[in-house]
């Protein structure tokens, strides 16, 4: 087992089943086939892609890149690094346009072989629903917010704790520079791992499809905040109740003093209640994380690599640092 997950021979088996793969669609394939396939699967999403609440989203995410352009200045906002996007930056569009194209669970299905799909399906008639919700919409609503906030909080814990997840999440922190979309920055696996942490708290808390959306969108225009430049701590609402856009940078810093720190989603209180809140004064001007392999080559380099690595930490083995 050792032998085979040796780091070449990993890689090689790799390079050549999409070469076999690559050969046989030239040789069999059909590109107009293809293409119309596509193209119409596109066009069936549009209910999905186009959507309230995804303009909603939009429009949180239009609202810090205008936001940050008078205080930050111009060469340092999000918009000028979309605009003149560097190998880190290119990735997080390419994370951010197939979340927004609603296309995430293909990924999903191709890199977890669909076992999370198989492993949510298992799952879901043997959860008891509900058992732990609220018949007041609103106390439900804040209910959710919380307790599903709680459990982020511990499977983020995890994800730095446990070397085998730490290889797929640090896939998003790999990121060298931040802008509001680097919150789409994660890897299909690592996405799927969190949805089935999450599938037995979520079906306990019950909620309403709709609860569940708007915690979503208001969410993701929060890490969108989060995952900017901008020097806001919130004052004591950042030291104390939320996170604030420094205290999330702070999470992606590579100084050693801040390591482990900030692992709250929205709420910076789990910080303070286990520990892992980082007190400090200082603030980091840079993103960034160690051994970093990713931003280097391609996408599709990257995307392979995370879960190759991922099987190597499950294997006790320390991938070697490719050459530059």
């Amino acid at each position: 087992m050792g032998i085979w997950l040796s780091e070449n021979r990993t890689r090689n088996i790799v390079v050549g089943v999409l070469l076999l793969a690559t050969l046989a669609f030239f040789a069999f394939g059909d590109w107009r086939f293809v293409w119309d396939k596509g193209m119409r699967y596109l066009l069936s999403r549009q209910d999905a892609i186009f959507t309230q609440n995804t303009g909603i989203y939009l429009i949180g995410i239009a609202l810090v890149l205008l936001i940050e352009i008078p205080l930050l200045g111009w060469p340092q906002s999000s918009l000028y690094r979309l605009c003149h996007p560097s190998k880190s930056t290119v990735v997080d569009l390419v994370c951010f346009a197939i979340g927004i194209l609603k296309i995430g669970g293909i990924g999903i299905l191709i890199f977890t072989l669909g076992l999370a799909d198989i492993a949510l399906k298992l799952l879901d008639p043997i959860i008891p629903k509900g058992v732990l919700s609220f018949s007041n919409p609103l106390l439900e609503l804040i209910w959710l917010m919380v307790a599903v906030d709680f459990c982020k909080y511990w499977i983020h814990v995890v994800q730095h704790k446990w070397k085998v997840w730490w290889e797929l999440h640090k896939f998003h922190h790999s990121a060298e520079e931040f802008n509001v979309i680097t919150t789409s920055r994660d890897h299909p696996t690592d996405e799927a791992a969190i949805a089935v942490a999450l599938a037995i708290p979520v079906a306990l808390l019950g909620g309403k499809a709709d609860q569940f959306l708007l915690l979503s969108v208001l969410g993701a225009m929060h890490a969108g905040l989060t995952h900017s430049m901008l020097p806001w701590n919130f004052g004591w609402i950042g030291r104390w109740i939320l996170v604030s856009p420094i205290g999330h940078r702070i999470h992606h810093s590579a100084i050693p003093e801040q390591f482990d720190k900030n692992y709250g989603m929205i709420f910076i209180f789990w910080d303070r209640i286990f520990g892992t809140y980082y007190g400090g004064a200082l603030v980091n001007q840079t993103v960034t994380v160690s051994e970093n392999v990713y931003n280097k080559r391609s996408i599709i380099w990257d995307y392979i690599e995370c879960p190759k690595r991922m099987l190597l930490a499950l294997f006790g083995r320390k991938p070697a640092q490719p050459a530059e």
